[in-house]
């Protein structure tokens, strides 16, 4: 979808990508461990879950999580 309309305004609409790929600490939800990263993974960190259910989740996966708040922040301050 992004890309088509990137396609077809390509002086006027901007797209971005998100790329997230850490598979980390106990399974989630419906994800199996042979799955990868699911569907939902990036909606843990993107929400602060591993700072608000710290036994469940690694040091690693709420420093993955207080990245990803920042890269948010900054991109919705500085574009």
């Amino acid at each position: 979808f992004s890309k088509n309309i990137y396609r077809y305004a390509p002086n006027t609409a901007t797209v971005f990508q998100w790329f997230y790929k850490a598979k980390l600490g106990n399974e989630k939800m419906i994800c199996n461990k042979w799955a990868g990263t699911c569907h939902c993974d990036d909606l843990y960190p993107v929400f602060g879950i591993p700072f608000r259910q710290p036994q469940s989740y690694l040091n690693r996966e709420r420093d993955i999580s207080n990245e990803v708040i920042n890269f948010i922040k900054s991109f919705i301050r500085t574009g």
